[in-house]
Protein backbone atom coordinates (compact mmCIF):
# COMPACT_ATOMS: atom_id res chain seq x y z
CA UNK A 1 0.00 0.00 0.00
CA UNK A 2 2.95 2.42 0.58
CA UNK A 3 4.36 1.48 -2.78
CA UNK A 4 1.12 2.64 -4.30
CA UNK A 5 0.59 5.80 -2.22
CA UNK A 6 4.32 6.54 -3.01
CA UNK A 7 3.34 6.40 -6.93
CA UNK A 8 0.28 8.26 -6.61
CA UNK A 9 2.02 11.06 -4.55
CA UNK A 10 5.46 10.83 -7.62
CA UNK A 11 2.29 10.83 -10.42
CA UNK A 12 0.73 13.71 -8.94
CA UNK A 13 3.89 15.92 -8.72
CA UNK A 14 4.67 14.98 -11.84
CA UNK A 15 0.98 16.43 -13.56
CA UNK A 16 1.37 19.87 -10.87
CA UNK A 17 5.21 20.10 -12.22
CA UNK A 18 3.36 19.74 -15.96
CA UNK A 19 0.87 22.33 -15.35
CA UNK A 20 3.89 24.87 -14.05
CA UNK A 21 5.47 24.41 -16.88
CA UNK A 22 2.51 24.63 -19.05
CA UNK A 23 1.49 27.77 -17.85
CA UNK A 24 5.11 29.37 -18.32
CA UNK A 25 5.33 27.91 -22.10
CA UNK A 26 1.74 29.73 -22.38
CA UNK A 27 3.28 33.29 -21.58
CA UNK A 28 6.46 32.21 -23.15
CA UNK A 29 4.35 31.37 -26.66
CA UNK A 30 2.27 34.83 -26.23
CA UNK A 31 5.72 36.52 -26.06
CA UNK A 32 7.21 34.84 -28.97
CA UNK A 33 4.41 34.72 -31.18
CA UNK A 34 3.74 38.52 -30.23
CA UNK A 35 7.19 39.36 -31.71
CA UNK A 36 6.99 37.02 -34.87
CA UNK A 37 3.72 38.71 -35.77
CA UNK A 38 5.52 42.15 -35.95
CA UNK A 39 8.54 40.39 -37.86
CA UNK A 40 6.44 39.00 -40.68
CA UNK A 41 6.02 42.56 -41.94
CA UNK A 42 9.07 43.55 -41.07
CA UNK A 43 12.22 41.45 -40.62
CA UNK A 44 13.71 38.51 -42.55
CA UNK A 45 15.79 38.27 -39.28
CA UNK A 46 13.11 38.37 -37.06
CA UNK A 47 10.75 35.32 -38.92
CA UNK A 48 13.66 33.23 -38.84
CA UNK A 49 14.13 34.12 -34.98
CA UNK A 50 11.29 34.57 -33.58
CA UNK A 51 9.61 31.90 -36.04
CA UNK A 52 11.62 29.81 -34.66
CA UNK A 53 11.51 29.86 -31.27
CA UNK A 54 7.69 29.78 -31.74
CA UNK A 55 7.43 26.88 -33.36
CA UNK A 56 10.27 25.52 -30.51
CA UNK A 57 7.91 26.40 -27.93
CA UNK A 58 4.91 25.31 -29.78
CA UNK A 59 6.47 21.68 -30.14
CA UNK A 60 7.49 21.07 -26.71
CA UNK A 61 4.00 22.33 -25.51
CA UNK A 62 2.53 19.65 -27.94
CA UNK A 63 4.87 16.97 -27.67
CA UNK A 64 5.80 17.21 -23.89
CA UNK A 65 3.41 18.56 -22.25
CA UNK A 66 0.87 17.07 -24.35
CA UNK A 67 -2.22 19.84 -24.68
CA UNK A 68 -5.68 18.12 -26.26
CA UNK A 69 -5.61 19.99 -29.48
CA UNK A 70 -8.48 22.62 -29.62
CA UNK A 71 -8.74 21.44 -33.88
CA UNK A 72 -8.57 18.22 -35.26
CA UNK A 73 -6.68 18.56 -38.43
CA UNK A 74 -7.67 15.46 -41.14
CA UNK A 75 -5.82 13.30 -42.11
CA UNK A 76 -6.03 13.93 -45.68
CA UNK A 77 -4.21 17.25 -45.08
CA UNK A 78 -1.31 15.63 -43.02
CA UNK A 79 -0.81 12.70 -45.73
CA UNK A 80 -0.48 15.70 -48.49
CA UNK A 81 1.71 18.06 -46.29
CA UNK A 82 3.66 14.70 -46.38
CA UNK A 83 4.05 14.60 -49.85
CA UNK A 84 4.73 17.65 -50.70
CA UNK A 85 7.10 18.09 -47.94
CA UNK A 86 9.03 14.37 -49.49
CA UNK A 87 9.09 16.17 -53.14
CA UNK A 88 11.17 19.18 -51.84
CA UNK A 89 13.55 16.24 -50.25
CA UNK A 90 13.63 14.32 -53.02
CA UNK A 91 14.50 17.87 -54.80
CA UNK A 92 17.53 18.67 -52.59
CA UNK A 93 19.24 15.34 -53.81
CA UNK A 94 17.95 16.02 -57.77
CA UNK A 95 19.91 19.84 -57.43
CA UNK A 96 23.63 20.22 -58.34
CA UNK A 97 23.33 23.17 -55.83
CA UNK A 98 22.38 21.53 -52.75
CA UNK A 99 22.83 24.68 -50.30
CA UNK A 100 19.78 26.64 -52.67
CA UNK A 101 18.03 23.55 -52.57
CA UNK A 102 18.09 23.02 -48.97
CA UNK A 103 17.08 26.65 -48.43
CA UNK A 104 13.85 26.19 -50.04
CA UNK A 105 13.03 22.97 -48.62
CA UNK A 106 13.36 24.99 -45.19
CA UNK A 107 9.97 26.82 -45.64
CA UNK A 108 7.81 23.67 -45.13
CA UNK A 109 8.36 24.51 -41.65
CA UNK A 110 5.69 26.78 -42.12
CA UNK A 111 3.49 24.01 -42.64
CA UNK A 112 4.20 22.24 -39.16
CA UNK A 113 3.87 26.09 -37.74
CA UNK A 114 0.59 26.32 -38.99
CA UNK A 115 -0.46 23.01 -37.70
CA UNK A 116 0.54 23.68 -34.07
CA UNK A 117 -0.84 27.55 -33.53
CA UNK A 118 -4.34 26.16 -34.91
CA UNK A 119 -4.58 23.60 -32.76
CA UNK A 120 -2.80 24.78 -29.33
CA UNK A 121 -5.10 25.80 -26.39
CA UNK A 122 -4.93 29.20 -26.52
CA UNK A 123 -7.91 31.40 -25.82
CA UNK A 124 -9.57 33.67 -27.42
CA UNK A 125 -8.35 36.61 -25.62
CA UNK A 126 -5.10 35.51 -26.21
CA UNK A 127 -5.51 34.73 -29.50
CA UNK A 128 -7.24 38.26 -30.28
CA UNK A 129 -4.19 39.98 -28.69
CA UNK A 130 -2.09 38.03 -30.94
CA UNK A 131 -4.35 39.34 -34.05
CA UNK A 132 -4.61 42.73 -33.29
CA UNK A 133 -0.23 43.01 -33.01
CA UNK A 134 -0.66 41.21 -36.43
CA UNK A 135 -2.81 43.62 -37.87
CA UNK A 136 -1.28 46.73 -35.89
CA UNK A 137 2.04 45.96 -37.63
CA UNK A 138 -0.09 45.36 -41.08
CA UNK A 139 -1.88 49.02 -40.57
CA UNK A 140 1.57 50.22 -39.49
CA UNK A 141 3.15 49.12 -42.49
CA UNK A 142 -0.40 49.90 -45.42
CA UNK A 143 0.42 53.74 -43.69
CA UNK A 144 4.01 53.32 -44.66
CA UNK A 145 3.22 51.96 -47.82
CA UNK A 146 0.70 54.65 -49.11
CA UNK A 147 3.29 57.44 -48.08
CA UNK A 148 5.71 56.09 -50.08
CA UNK A 149 3.35 55.77 -52.83
CA UNK A 150 1.73 59.62 -52.68
CA UNK A 151 4.74 61.11 -51.36
CA UNK A 152 7.69 59.67 -52.84
CA UNK A 153 6.39 58.82 -56.26
CA UNK A 154 7.67 55.52 -55.72
CA UNK A 155 5.60 52.21 -55.88
CA UNK A 156 4.71 50.85 -52.33
CA UNK A 157 7.36 48.35 -50.75
CA UNK A 158 7.26 48.98 -47.10
CA UNK A 159 10.29 47.37 -45.90
CA UNK A 160 10.67 44.69 -48.66
CA UNK A 161 10.53 44.49 -52.24
CA UNK A 162 6.82 45.42 -53.78
CA UNK A 163 5.75 42.63 -54.72
CA UNK A 164 6.23 41.12 -51.52
CA UNK A 165 4.46 43.35 -50.09
CA UNK A 166 1.46 43.26 -51.96
CA UNK A 167 1.28 40.00 -51.15
CA UNK A 168 1.88 40.87 -47.20
CA UNK A 169 -0.72 43.76 -47.31
CA UNK A 170 -3.72 41.06 -48.69
CA UNK A 171 -2.84 38.50 -45.86
CA UNK A 172 -3.54 41.46 -43.63
CA UNK A 173 -6.62 42.59 -45.47
CA UNK A 174 -8.16 39.47 -45.93
CA UNK A 175 -7.59 38.75 -41.89
CA UNK A 176 -9.24 41.49 -41.15
CA UNK A 177 -12.22 41.19 -43.45
CA UNK A 178 -12.86 37.63 -42.53
CA UNK A 179 -12.29 38.11 -38.75
CA UNK A 180 -15.30 40.92 -39.42
CA UNK A 181 -17.49 38.79 -42.03
CA UNK A 182 -17.79 35.72 -39.90
CA UNK A 183 -19.25 36.54 -36.15
CA UNK A 184 -16.39 34.60 -33.79
CA UNK A 185 -14.71 34.84 -30.25
CA UNK A 186 -11.56 36.97 -31.32
CA UNK A 187 -13.83 39.76 -32.61
CA UNK A 188 -16.83 41.66 -30.92
CA UNK A 189 -20.19 42.61 -32.95
CA UNK A 190 -19.51 46.12 -31.57
CA UNK A 191 -16.96 48.61 -29.44
CA UNK A 192 -13.66 50.01 -30.25
CA UNK A 193 -11.86 46.65 -31.16
CA UNK A 194 -14.22 45.93 -33.97
CA UNK A 195 -13.05 49.54 -35.12
CA UNK A 196 -9.42 48.89 -34.56
CA UNK A 197 -9.66 45.41 -37.11
CA UNK A 198 -12.06 48.17 -39.71
CA UNK A 199 -9.03 50.24 -39.28
CA UNK A 200 -6.19 47.94 -39.65
CA UNK A 201 -8.05 46.19 -42.78
CA UNK A 202 -8.74 49.80 -44.94
CA UNK A 203 -4.91 50.64 -43.85
CA UNK A 204 -3.81 47.22 -45.48
CA UNK A 205 -5.85 47.27 -48.18
CA UNK A 206 -5.09 50.60 -49.13
CA UNK A 207 -1.02 49.01 -48.85
CA UNK A 208 -1.55 46.38 -51.40
CA UNK A 209 -3.40 49.02 -53.64
CA UNK A 210 -0.26 51.19 -53.33
CA UNK A 211 1.93 48.23 -54.21
CA UNK A 212 0.24 48.03 -57.57
CA UNK A 213 1.03 44.30 -58.03
CA UNK A 214 -1.72 43.75 -60.74
CA UNK A 215 -1.12 40.17 -59.96
CA UNK A 216 -1.97 40.22 -56.35
CA UNK A 217 -5.03 42.83 -56.63
CA UNK A 218 -6.45 40.23 -59.40
CA UNK A 219 -6.06 37.67 -57.00
CA UNK A 220 -7.28 39.34 -54.18
CA UNK A 221 -10.77 40.32 -56.12
CA UNK A 222 -11.08 36.35 -57.05
CA UNK A 223 -10.69 35.16 -53.78
CA UNK A 224 -12.99 38.28 -52.23
CA UNK A 225 -15.73 37.38 -55.04
CA UNK A 226 -15.15 33.66 -53.65
CA UNK A 227 -15.31 33.79 -50.22
CA UNK A 228 -16.51 36.57 -48.81
CA UNK A 229 -19.79 36.99 -51.04
CA UNK A 230 -20.58 34.18 -50.13
CA UNK A 231 -20.46 34.62 -46.42
CA UNK A 232 -22.46 37.75 -46.74
CA UNK A 233 -22.90 38.89 -50.44
CA UNK A 234 -24.05 42.53 -49.42
CA UNK A 235 -20.83 43.27 -47.75
CA UNK A 236 -19.15 41.29 -50.15
CA UNK A 237 -20.31 43.65 -53.15
CA UNK A 238 -19.74 46.34 -51.02
CA UNK A 239 -15.84 45.53 -50.10
CA UNK A 240 -15.23 45.13 -53.80
CA UNK A 241 -16.43 48.63 -54.43
CA UNK A 242 -14.89 50.51 -52.11
CA UNK A 243 -11.21 48.86 -53.37
CA UNK A 244 -12.86 50.45 -56.99
CA UNK A 245 -13.60 53.52 -55.08
CA UNK A 246 -10.15 53.18 -53.39
CA UNK A 247 -7.96 52.86 -56.97
CA UNK A 248 -10.13 55.74 -58.61
CA UNK A 249 -8.69 58.30 -55.56
CA UNK A 250 -4.90 56.48 -56.21
CA UNK A 251 -5.19 56.77 -60.35
CA UNK A 252 -6.36 60.14 -59.76
CA UNK A 253 -3.69 61.69 -57.19
CA UNK A 254 -0.68 59.14 -58.03
CA UNK A 255 1.22 59.52 -61.53
CA UNK A 256 2.36 55.85 -60.76
CA UNK A 257 -0.52 54.29 -60.20
CA UNK A 258 -1.59 55.95 -63.99
CA UNK A 259 1.90 54.39 -65.34
CA UNK A 260 1.52 50.90 -63.96
CA UNK A 261 -2.22 50.77 -65.39
CA UNK A 262 -1.09 52.24 -68.80
CA UNK A 263 1.58 49.06 -68.66
CA UNK A 264 -1.04 46.91 -67.63
CA UNK A 265 -3.83 47.61 -69.95
CA UNK A 266 -0.62 47.15 -72.72
CA UNK A 267 0.36 43.66 -71.41
CA UNK A 268 -3.43 43.01 -71.99
CA UNK A 269 -3.61 44.21 -75.60
CA UNK A 270 0.16 43.51 -76.57
CA UNK A 271 1.97 41.31 -73.89
CA UNK A 272 4.67 40.28 -76.37
CA UNK A 273 5.54 44.57 -76.67
CA UNK A 274 4.84 44.93 -72.75
CA UNK A 275 6.76 44.42 -69.56
CA UNK A 276 5.64 40.91 -69.50
CA UNK A 277 7.53 40.25 -72.68
CA UNK A 278 10.23 39.00 -70.12
CA UNK A 279 8.19 36.52 -68.62
CA UNK A 280 6.91 34.86 -71.63
CA UNK A 281 10.43 34.42 -72.12
CA UNK A 282 11.52 32.69 -68.98
CA UNK A 283 7.92 30.74 -68.99
CA UNK A 284 9.51 29.12 -72.80
CA UNK A 285 12.95 28.07 -70.58
CA UNK A 286 10.71 26.64 -67.77
CA UNK A 287 8.95 24.48 -70.15
CA UNK A 288 12.67 23.46 -71.88
CA UNK A 289 14.01 22.68 -68.42
CA UNK A 290 10.71 20.25 -67.77
CA UNK A 291 11.50 18.22 -70.92
CA UNK A 292 15.05 17.69 -69.95
CA UNK A 293 13.74 16.04 -67.05
CA UNK A 294 9.95 15.24 -66.63
CA UNK A 295 10.01 13.18 -63.89
CA UNK A 296 11.45 14.59 -61.12
CA UNK A 297 12.84 17.89 -62.68
CA UNK A 298 16.22 19.51 -62.73
CA UNK A 299 15.79 20.38 -58.80
CA UNK A 300 14.60 23.12 -56.75
CA UNK A 301 18.57 24.79 -56.48
CA UNK A 302 19.47 24.40 -60.11
CA UNK A 303 16.68 26.94 -61.69
CA UNK A 304 19.56 29.75 -62.11
CA UNK A 305 21.75 27.65 -63.57
CA UNK A 306 19.39 26.24 -66.12
CA UNK A 307 17.82 29.43 -67.21
CA UNK A 308 21.55 30.93 -67.13
CA UNK A 309 22.44 28.00 -69.88
CA UNK A 310 19.35 28.54 -71.89
CA UNK A 311 20.21 31.92 -72.22
CA UNK A 312 24.07 31.35 -73.48
CA UNK A 313 22.66 28.48 -75.70
CA UNK A 314 20.35 31.33 -77.15
CA UNK A 315 17.26 28.41 -76.68
CA UNK A 316 15.38 31.15 -75.08
CA UNK A 317 16.09 35.41 -75.98
CA UNK A 318 17.82 37.35 -73.40
CA UNK A 319 15.76 39.37 -70.67
CA UNK A 320 15.95 42.60 -70.21
CA UNK A 321 15.97 42.56 -66.85
CA UNK A 322 17.87 40.61 -65.09
CA UNK A 323 15.66 39.61 -61.52
CA UNK A 324 13.16 38.30 -64.61
CA UNK A 325 15.16 34.58 -64.43
CA UNK A 326 15.20 34.43 -60.53
CA UNK A 327 12.66 32.32 -61.00
CA UNK A 328 9.84 31.36 -62.84
CA UNK A 329 7.56 33.70 -62.52
CA UNK A 330 4.59 31.02 -62.39
CA UNK A 331 3.86 28.93 -59.26
CA UNK A 332 3.05 25.70 -61.45
CA UNK A 333 5.46 26.39 -64.01
CA UNK A 334 8.54 26.76 -61.99
CA UNK A 335 7.20 23.68 -60.03
CA UNK A 336 7.01 21.75 -63.29
CA UNK A 337 10.91 22.48 -64.13
CA UNK A 338 12.08 22.35 -61.31
CA UNK A 339 10.63 18.91 -59.55
CA UNK A 340 8.55 17.44 -62.79
CA UNK A 341 5.51 15.72 -62.95
CA UNK A 342 5.77 14.37 -59.17
CA UNK A 343 6.61 17.65 -57.35
CA UNK A 344 3.52 19.36 -59.51
CA UNK A 345 1.08 16.77 -58.56
CA UNK A 346 2.22 16.75 -55.25
CA UNK A 347 1.67 21.00 -54.94
CA UNK A 348 -1.79 20.52 -56.58
CA UNK A 349 -2.90 17.67 -54.10
CA UNK A 350 -1.18 19.98 -51.24
CA UNK A 351 -3.56 22.76 -52.33
CA UNK A 352 -6.59 20.99 -53.19
CA UNK A 353 -6.11 19.60 -49.50
CA UNK A 354 -6.28 22.87 -47.73
CA UNK A 355 -9.03 24.20 -49.83
CA UNK A 356 -10.89 20.55 -48.06
CA UNK A 357 -9.73 21.79 -44.60
CA UNK A 358 -10.95 24.91 -45.01
CA UNK A 359 -14.08 23.74 -46.05
CA UNK A 360 -14.33 21.19 -43.00
CA UNK A 361 -13.52 23.74 -40.59
CA UNK A 362 -16.11 26.18 -41.89
CA UNK A 363 -18.25 23.49 -41.18
CA UNK A 364 -17.41 22.10 -37.63
CA UNK A 365 -17.65 25.77 -35.78
CA UNK A 366 -14.18 27.16 -36.54
CA UNK A 367 -15.54 28.96 -39.90
CA UNK A 368 -13.23 32.33 -39.36
CA UNK A 369 -10.37 30.20 -39.76
CA UNK A 370 -11.89 27.94 -42.76
CA UNK A 371 -12.70 30.92 -44.26
CA UNK A 372 -9.10 32.53 -44.29
CA UNK A 373 -7.39 29.17 -45.44
CA UNK A 374 -9.78 29.19 -48.26
CA UNK A 375 -9.24 32.57 -49.18
CA UNK A 376 -5.13 32.34 -48.49
CA UNK A 377 -5.01 29.31 -50.94
CA UNK A 378 -7.21 31.11 -53.54
CA UNK A 379 -4.62 33.84 -53.51
CA UNK A 380 -1.69 31.62 -53.69
CA UNK A 381 -3.25 29.64 -56.86
CA UNK A 382 -4.17 33.01 -58.58
CA UNK A 383 -1.47 35.00 -57.77
CA UNK A 384 0.75 32.00 -58.66
CA UNK A 385 -0.39 32.57 -62.21
CA UNK A 386 2.27 35.06 -62.59
CA UNK A 387 4.58 34.66 -59.53
CA UNK A 388 6.33 31.73 -57.61
CA UNK A 389 4.94 33.23 -54.59
CA UNK A 390 5.69 30.02 -52.36
CA UNK A 391 9.37 30.60 -52.61
CA UNK A 392 8.18 34.19 -50.80
CA UNK A 393 9.32 33.75 -46.90
CA UNK A 394 7.55 36.79 -45.71
CA UNK A 395 4.39 35.98 -47.68
CA UNK A 396 4.08 32.58 -45.99
CA UNK A 397 4.93 33.56 -42.84
CA UNK A 398 2.54 36.60 -42.48
CA UNK A 399 -0.14 34.28 -43.93
CA UNK A 400 0.79 31.04 -41.86
CA UNK A 401 0.53 33.06 -38.72
CA UNK A 402 -2.70 34.25 -39.82
CA UNK A 403 -4.06 31.28 -40.50
CA UNK A 404 -3.04 29.52 -37.37
CA UNK A 405 -3.91 32.57 -34.96
CA UNK A 406 -7.48 32.43 -36.94
CA UNK A 407 -8.08 29.03 -36.95
CA UNK A 408 -8.15 28.15 -33.39
CA UNK A 409 -10.99 30.65 -33.08
CA UNK A 410 -14.52 29.58 -32.61
CA UNK A 411 -17.56 30.49 -33.61
CA UNK A 412 -19.94 32.67 -31.88
CA UNK A 413 -23.20 30.84 -30.54
CA UNK A 414 -26.14 31.14 -33.53
CA UNK A 415 -28.24 33.55 -31.90
CA UNK A 416 -25.48 36.43 -32.04
CA UNK A 417 -24.43 35.09 -35.40
CA UNK A 418 -27.55 35.93 -36.34
CA UNK A 419 -27.49 39.20 -35.37
CA UNK A 420 -23.90 39.94 -36.89
CA UNK A 421 -25.20 39.25 -40.07
CA UNK A 422 -27.79 41.16 -40.00
CA UNK A 423 -25.09 44.00 -39.00
CA UNK A 424 -24.09 47.13 -41.76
Amino acid sequence: MEHIKEKSELVTEQIEDKAGVARHIESISMWTLGLFAISTLTSQTGISFFGGMSLLVLLVWRYYLGYKPVLEIPSHIKWAAALFTLSLFISIFVSTDHSYAWSVFKRVWYILFVGLLATCPLGSGKRRVLAMVFMGTAAIAGFTGAIQLFAFGARAHGFTHPVHFGGMMAVGAATALVLLFVPNETVPSSGRIRNFFWASGALSALGMLSSMTRSVLAAFVVASVIVLVSINWRKGLMLILALVIMFAFSFAGSETVRYRTGLFVKSVSNPAKSDLSDRLKVWDGAILIFKKSPLLGTGTGDWHADIRKLTKTKKIERTKNKAARVQAHNLYLHWLATQGAVGIMALLLFLGSMVLWGLRMVRTGHRAGGHLLLFGTIVIMVWGMTEANLLISKFLAALSFAVGVTAGTLDRDEDQAEQEQERI
